[in-house]
């Protein structure tokens, strides 16, 4: 093999190593992360959009409104997932209300493909619960970024 054609594998070697070590998936969450979830702050309504979500085993993301800081109650679930989504819209059985903050949450499945709260249980990415809490605006405010 010629000189040229033996610099030009080392190059494209080097590009694709490069892009493995150092890329972000595309929709926004670091391409080691097993489980992940984004929101934004958003209008109230009886629906929420999460962003982002990887979930790399069966899985919901589940929406909890706050108790003193925390997440609290269920008000949401998505259906069984599992993949990356941008854009996933998760129904709430109550209208989300202006002021509040919402936490959207990846919980595993069990392995029966239905919800259950106790069965079901929070992932963790290390020791940290897989989560992403986001405010609800009001019409006519500005959302933040």
């Amino acid at each position: 093999m010629s000189k040229t054609a033996w610099i030009i594998i080392v190059i494209i070697v080097i590009a694709v190593v490069g892009y493995l070590m150092f890329r972000s998936d595309g929709i926004g969450i670091p391409s080691t992360a097993l489980y992940a979830v984004t929101a934004s702050s958003q209008l109230a309504g009886d629906d929420v959009v999460i962003e982002n979500a990887r979930l790399t085993d069966a899985g919901y993301i589940v929406i909890h409104d706050d108790s003193a800081g925390a997440p609290g109650a269920i008000i949401g679930v998505s259906d069984a997932i599992v993949g990356e989504y941008e854009n996933l819209v998760v129904s709430l059985n109550r209208a989300s209300i202006e002021g509040e903050t919402l936490y959207a949450m990846v919980h595993m499945d069990n392995g029966d493909g239905e919800f259950s709260a106790a069965d079901d249980e929070p992932a963790t990415e290390g020791d940290e619960l897989v989560i992403s809490s986001f405010a609800i605006e009001a019409v006519g405010e500005e959302l933040a970024e």
